[in-house]
């Protein structure tokens, strides 16, 4: 229950409270954005949960995809983890990336913070209650390095965030931090 809260307050932060944070300003009016009067909220709401059923009956398949193809190849059963992850992050990378060619950056840190809490906040407490609900032990299989990493991932977030701005310094340790990941990987 505390976190279905923390879900709604930050919702709630984001389209009343601090609504202004989250939007992006420009010199066009509304009308002049490119399909704003075509499309509206019952569109977007639709195709999400379109979306949501395909991906819903493609993840199964992947799943046994890929777990033949890490048995196949050798590679470690992290990869099949990351490559997962990667496709669920999709739509969130794309945006973000989107938003930083188009010099927004604000809507760039909106989109990781936003990723991070649902991810945070329901994600993994769902994965434990329905672990607990069917009393299956759920390890995280973290390693040493990896944990390093992860604690050295938290604060170099702490540190980005607390500052108010952002810069392409804070962007590459984040990329450096990632690519450290990748590498471990594969030792």
């Amino acid at each position: 229950m505390l976190f279905i809260f923390l879900s709604v307050v930050f919702v709630r932060v984001q389209i009343k409270d601090l609504s202004f944070y989250f939007e992006h300003k420009t010199g066009e009016s509304e009308d002049e954005e490119e399909g704003s009067a075509d499309v509206n909220g019952k569109y977007h709401a639709g195709m999400l949960v379109a979306a949501i059923v395909v991906l819903a009956f493609l993840v199964e398949d992947l799943s046994v995809l890929m777990d033949d193809l890490i048995d196949r190849t050798g590679y470690p059963m992290a990869l099949g983890a990351l490559i997962v992850a990667l496709i669920g992050v999709a739509p969130e990378m794309l945006t973000a990336v989107r938003a930083a060619l188009s010099n927004r950056m604000q809507t760039v840190v909106n989109i990781g913070i936003g990723s991070t809490a649902s991810s945070l906040v329901m994600t993994v407490p769902v994965m434990l209650v329905v672990a607990a609900v069917v009393s299956e032990p759920i390890s995280f299989a973290l390693d040493p390095i990896q944990t390093t990493l992860l604690v050295t991932s938290v604060l170099a977030s702490v540190f980005t965030l607390g500052g108010g701005k952002t810069d392409v310094l804070d962007g590459a340790i984040h990329l450096a931090l990632f690519f450290t990941y990748i590498f471990v990987l594969f030792i």
